[in-house]
């Protein structure tokens, strides 16, 4: 259809079964039973987990939708639990449209009815700006086409509300076309464009079966978006529509978003006039009786926030804005709700009141549905986002400013899948900690582990649980700080049933003591891997992986030093055993130039053979490459690469690294295919930062065999069949 030309026109459960044919063994797998009369970290039980196949990560940044509870608060509007990614909400009386990642990595157009279930109306789009119909029968959004590339153009697009049908392709041109909104009678819709014949991106109205475009906007003031059509059909508000001019700031307090009011070409004025001119405003939705509407500006009386407020002007004659919900968080695209005849403000709004609070949060292995769990883990320096020194020694994350926590932090789930131990900072009698925590994997019935032993004010942290989940590794630092302030750390073991410690890892003599941290428990019990600080010729600021066996802890060695380059003057840390225990992965860093891009992630065996780059990509190949020099990946990327994590067929690793070259970047995670060496993005368009992942990778197999077995004749053979039945999360590519 046409584009903007041509003269004006008015308006589960995973379960694998199957039959095995065999006598012995009835079952070879990758798993390790519950000794007899053991506590496992979390019993199983005969319900099914309520999701499977998860992330568990840390992360800042989650978005979701709120609705005004007071002029200072939103409530969620969804209720308590695991907040989904929800965002572009828009309100039609009691039905609310909003896009959300729910389903997909990419966002779908979903709707709320009033009686608060939820329909999803899309698939395959990357949709955005969604908008219902006064008859409250269409949605109409805009969305690249589905299998397009994330460069594709943006084109408008409409779905019934009942999601019986097909969306159905609105424009077809070269030119992004966005923000979508129909007349009230149904007839016209307007919508942005940034390919007409006027400059820059503009509004433009059109007739929606198509046909000629008028551009309703005045190309002169600057770029338009974020049209919005009045709601009401009466000559008082004929064609009336509210759009965002953006134009440039004209202090550093002024945003340089102005909205403005049209009838048509030509009549276009400013929504705020007199004392109110210079405020910059946006985003703006109509109230139902379309004589008022809300709006987002950061002005306020104090001039105090660094976020924008939603506002009410509820006469169009003399408008004076008159604050609606003050709350001192990010918000987004305020949205009308009617509830009871009463209009409730509905805004897209970081879910943590806090920006400083990093959350645990999961998502699915597919990056779809990111949620926030709702546990607060650390509080993260906001100087972090401002950082302009790659040297460690300055990096906020770990030396925080007073007040907030360094990214000591990690989660991992039982394993039975079931929990997540998650490390939590909290003020325990006026002194801040670090302690373990276990926690459903929806984020509730979180409880704190009391592990024996622990000091006023000491740090726990790393778990890591023996695969039949009676036992768990961890780190304890004593006391626990940061720099100078931090005492010494050591892995110990824990009994998980009764919280005792039963072990404890003692460099041999002539190692750095005190410094031991990260382990990892083998999917076969029988070792630990972890790391330990090293000083090489005088040279400190050195890390290698280092094993010890589970029964004899003394039993120690040096991983690192059988495939690093020269001296083994490197930085090996985060060390992650694959599922079926046969390699050890960990991120490395060059010790003598690690404050530039000097880093990769390595694979290697429990013996330390074998060793291989697996990321830079190109080194996948080389054989002799763990034992050369780190290459610089400064042109190239991925930067500062760490934090892996295995899949639960080995066949993957989910790792984090900036999304730039910046020290300040913040880091997304991303998946790497070890066959192919492709790098897969999973979070980038994520806001915040999300480190530190893990997988849910257990099973929960069940065998079913015939009671009575027929009789075997000497020199004879009978088939016997087993059902196996694998209740989850993570397959069992192990079983035979």
């Amino acid at each position: 259809m046409g584009g903007p030309a041509g003269p004006a026109r008015r308006t589960r459960l995973r379960r694998l079964s199957g039959v095995v044919v065999l006598l012995a063994p009835l079952l070879v797998a990758g798993s390790v039973s519950v000794p007899q009369g053991a506590t496992p970290a979390a019993a199983a039980s005969d319900a099914a987990p309520a999701d499977t196949g998860r992330i568990a990560f840390a992360g800042t940044g989650h978005r979701s939708l709120g609705q005004r509870s007071s002029e200072t608060a939103s409530a969620d509007l969804f209720g308590s639990g695991p907040a989904h990614y929800d965002q572009d909400a828009f309100g039609r009386g009691g039905a609310l449209v909003f896009t959300s990642l729910r389903d997909e990595a990419k966002p779908q157009v979903y709707v709320r009815g009033a009686d608060g279930s939820v329909l999803r109306l899309t698939t395959g789009y990357d949709a955005a700006h969604p908008e219902l119909s006064v008859d409250g029968r269409t949605v109409v959004f805009d969305s690249a086409a589905p299998g397009a590339g994330d460069s594709a153009q943006r084109d408008l697009w409409s779905v019934g509300v009942d999601g019986s049908s097909d969306p159905q392709r609105l424009t077809d041109t070269p030119a992004n076309e966005t923000h979508p909104t129909l007349s009230p009678d149904g007839t016209h819709i307007a919508y942005a464009s940034d390919g007409g014949p006027e400059r820059g991106t503009q509004i433009y109205e059109r007739d929606l079966s198509g046909g000629e475009v008028t551009c309703v906007s005045d190309p002169a003031e600057g770029d338009a978006s974020e049209p919005e059509w009045n709601p009401v059909d009466d000559d008082a508000h004929e064609d009336l529509l509210v759009y965002t001019l953006h134009q440039e700031p004209e202090s550093d307090t002024d945003t340089g978003n102005r909205l403005r009011v049209t009838n048509g070409p030509g009549t276009e004025r400013p929504l705020l006039t007199g004392d109110f001119a210079g405020w910059g405003t946006r985003s703006a939705a109509w109230l139902p009786d379309g004589n008022g509407l809300v709006f987002l500006s950061p002005n306020t009386d104090c001039g105090c926030s660094v976020y924008d407020h939603v506002y009410r002007a509820g006469s169009l004659d003399n408008p004076v804005p008159a604050m609606e919900l003050s709350e001192d968080r990010k918000v987004e695209s305020p949205a009308v709700l009617v509830r009871a005849g009463i209009p409730v403000v509905i805004v897209t709004r970081r879910t943590t009141v806090d920006p400083a609070f990093v959350t645990l949060q999961d998502m699915r292995q597919d990056g779809s549905d990111p949620r926030d769990l709702r546990l607060d883990v650390l509080r993260e320096d906001p100087k972090a986002l401002t950082n302009t020194s790659d040297d460690p020694a300055d990096d906020p994350l770990f030396h925080p400013s007073a007040g907030y926590d360094p990214w000591t932090e990690r989660q991992t789930y039982t394993p039975n899948g079931r929990q997540i131990a998650v490390t939590r900072f909290e003020d325990v009698d006026g002194v801040r900690v670090q302690r373990i925590w276990l926690a459903g994997t929806d984020g509730t019935n979180e409880a704190v582990m009391d592990l024996d032993g622990r000091g006023a004010g000491d740090w726990d942290t790393d778990p890591s649980f023996s695969p039949d989940g009676t036992k768990m590794a961890f780190v304890r630092t004593s006391p626990g700080g940061v720099g100078d302030a931090a005492g010494p750390s050591q892995v110990l073991v824990a009994d998980v049933a009764t919280k005792k410690i039963i072990g404890k890892v003692v460099p041999p003599a002539g190692e750095v003591a005190g410094q031991d941290a990260q382990p990892a428990w083998s999917s076969d019990g029988t070792t630990l891997a972890f790391t330990r600080n090293e000083v090489i010729r005088g040279l400190g600021g050195i890390k290698h992986v280092w094993t010890a066996l589970v029964k004899d802890l003394d039993q120690q060695r040096d991983l690192s030093v059988t495939g690093c380059p020269g001296e083994c003057k490197v930085i090996d840390d985060s060390p992650a055993f694959s599922p079926d225990g046969r390699s050890i992965a960990f991120n490395r860093k060059d010790r003598a130039d690690q404050i530039n891009n000097r880093a990769s992630v390595v694979v290697t065996s429990p013996d330390g053979t074998g060793c291989r780059v697996v990321l830079p990509s190109d080194r996948r190949d080389d054989p002799a490459a763990c034992g050369e020099r780190i290459p610089d990946v400064t042109a190239t990327g991925p930067y500062q690469p760490r934090d892996v994590a295995w899949s639960p067929d080995a066949g993957r690793l989910v790792l984090s690294h900036r999304r730039d070259i910046a020290p300040n970047s913040p880091e997304q995670l991303s998946e790497l295919d070890l066959a192919t060496g492709t790098l897969t993005e999973l979070t980038a368009t994520l806001p915040g930062r999300q480190k530190e992942p893990a997988f849910q990778q257990s099973v929960d197999l069940t065998l079913t065999a015939p009671p009575v077995a027929p009789s075997v004749e000497a020199g004879s053979s009978v088939s016997l069949t087993v059902t196996v039945t694998n209740r989850g999360p993570a397959p069992s590519p192990g079983t035979s």
